[in-house]
């Protein structure tokens, strides 16, 4: 609601660097190919784009299928956006105990995503794995 559009018309990213996902996977056990690639997009390529931060929190998680609270979402000042530099506590215990229980999971669950309504230009942008 607050960027006036729906869940598929922004472009989602996440304020970590992937390798911090992929170390906390690799240290509970899981067996993954870590030959995937990313684009590195800086802060700077999104200015003067409509931009909103999704929290993604456990505490308003109320299922793939419920709307988002409106205090989950909110409107990123470019100026004080700072990346994340690890994984919550939250997402490492979700990794943990769904690998446990031998079930599937979302790799990117309870991680904050910025979502950008507009274009983004990757023609220049750095690839990284």
């Amino acid at each position: 609601p607050k960027l006036e559009c729906l869940w598929n018309d922004v472009v989602h990213f996440l304020p970590l660097h992937p390798y911090e996902i992929y170390k906390v996977l690799l240290e509970i056990g899981i067996n993954l190919h870590t030959n995937k690639l990313f684009y590195k997009v800086p802060i700077s390529a999104l200015k003067g784009q409509c931009m909103a931060i999704y929290k993604y929190s456990k505490h308003n998680w109320g299922g793939p299928n419920r709307e988002l609270k409106e205090c989950e979402i909110e409107i990123i000042n470019f100026n004080e956006y700072r990346e994340l530099k690890q994984l919550n506590t939250c997402t490492k215990e979700y990794y943990r105990e769904e690998y446990e229980k031998g079930r599937r999971f979302g790799m990117f669950h309870l991680i904050p995503h910025v979502l950008v309504k507009g274009k983004i230009e990757v023609k220049n942008l750095e690839i990284i794995n």
